[in-house]
């Protein structure tokens, strides 16, 4: 009985070091380069405009519960500071919230992580219809 709990804390010190792992991975000040925005029409592509915006976003982590972000110069949010997290296993999807932010209204928003690498980052939003087909997907290509 007592293997089976020293089994469940190393479990869970290996599952909170994956996501200080990803969270790693993104730290840092990224520039917004441009974004993409495809509109659909029964899933069909009908149109693709392409804004370039100078900005940048800077994910820095904290040793407190929630991790910190500031958007300069642009924001896809009504706030320009939020808190973050990233999903923990896959670097799949990156959350933004207001958890941890003094005197403002709860707020939560996803994006999908289309690319990562060292210097590059791809965020993805979709947008779909009641029977889930595709009307609208955004793209925001970053570089650290």
């Amino acid at each position: 009985m007592k293997g089976f709990f020293w089994m469940i804390a190393f479990a869970f010190v290996v599952s909170c070091q994956k996501e200080t792992r990803n969270e790693m991975k993104l730290d840092g000040e990224w520039q917004l380069q441009h974004i993409e925005t495809y509109s659909y029409d029964n899933n069909v592509e009908i149109a693709m405009t392409d804004s370039v915006l100078t900005g940048t976003m800077n994910l820095m982590r904290t040793k407190g519960i929630y991790n910190d972000v500031v958007f300069t110069g642009w924001s896809p949010f009504p706030y320009s500071q939020l808190n973050w997290n990233t999903s923990a296993r896959k670097m799949l999807v990156i959350t933004f919230h207001t958890d941890g932010t003094p005197g403002a209204s709860l707020f939560n928003y996803s994006f999908n992580i289309e690319k990562h690498s060292l210097n590059q980052l791809v965020l993805a939003d979709y947008l779909a219809d009641d029977d889930l087909n595709l009307v609208k997907k955004t793209l925001y290509y970053f570089k650290k």
